[in-house]
């Protein structure tokens, strides 16, 4: 019985390890979570094809950018001198 648990916690560690760089890509929202996907479905089983997926969901591309800097440029209410609250593409809410 404990042999039997054993090894279906294992068979569950190894599942979800083999798909730790989809995992990571879609928590990332990346524009090519599809194309990581079926990189890490296709080449995984080769140590080397997990790593370039692993490798691909954590490079930071030009969406991360452009979204750290929209984040980053966004007036917080305390910093706007009627304390207007705004979208994530810069219109006004109140």
């Amino acid at each position: 019985m404990v042999g039997a648990l054993l090894a279906i916690s294992l068979l569950l560690l190894i599942f979800f390890l083999y798909w730790l760089p989809t995992y990571i890509a879609i928590r990332a929202h990346k524009p090519n979570v599809g194309a990581i996907a079926v990189l890490n479905l296709c080449l995984g089983w080769t140590f080397i094809g997990w790593v370039i997926a692993l490798v691909w969901a954590y490079k930071v591309d030009a969406a991360d950018i452009y979204r750290m800097q929209r984040t980053a440029a966004q007036p917080t209410p305390s910093e706007t001198p009627t304390g207007a609250e705004y979208d994530m593409v810069g219109r006004r809410i109140r």
